[in-house]
């Protein structure tokens, strides 16, 4: 009995945590360059795992779904970001937040992409249903 109780409250903790949304982060400053910030949005909170910095014209930032890396391969990728020092990745983190990119939007992140998948899901239900009734 005890370990179905265990069971039954380990699958509620597993309800309760959210998967984890891959997101590119674009800040541009004109005349100054773009900054590149791949996240992972999970359990509220955006974990960065890599910021890339570009002058300005260095790569075609306009299309995100193209890799930057394969773009410019000459570019300096930037360091791990979690070998930096623990106070530059605060620093980066206060600089998100303060941009609005904070634990609201790593929330938000997880339950929008399902959303987006159950209704893309019920729009190609609905489409094979019309195919296959033709």
């Amino acid at each position: 009995m005890i370990s179905y109780i265990r069971r039954e409250e380990e699958e509620e903790e597993d309800d309760d945590v959210s998967f984890p949304v891959r997101a590119l982060v674009r800040i541009e400053k004109k005349g100054k360059g773009d900054l590149l910030l791949s996240t992972i949005a999970q359990d509220g909170y955006l974990h960065i795992e890599g910021i890339r910095y570009f002058k300005e014209g260095q790569a075609d930032l306009e299309d995100l779904s193209k890799d930057i890396g394969e773009q410019r391969q000459d570019l300096y990728m930037g360091p791990v970001f979690d070998e930096l020092d623990e106070d530059l990745q605060v620093t980066f983190s206060k600089y998100l937040e303060e941009r609005g990119i904070d634990t609201a939007l790593a929330t938000f992140l997880p339950d929008y992409v399902d959303y987006k998948e159950q209704k893309e899901y019920v729009n190609w239900l609905k489409d094979v249903n019309d195919f296959v009734s033709a």
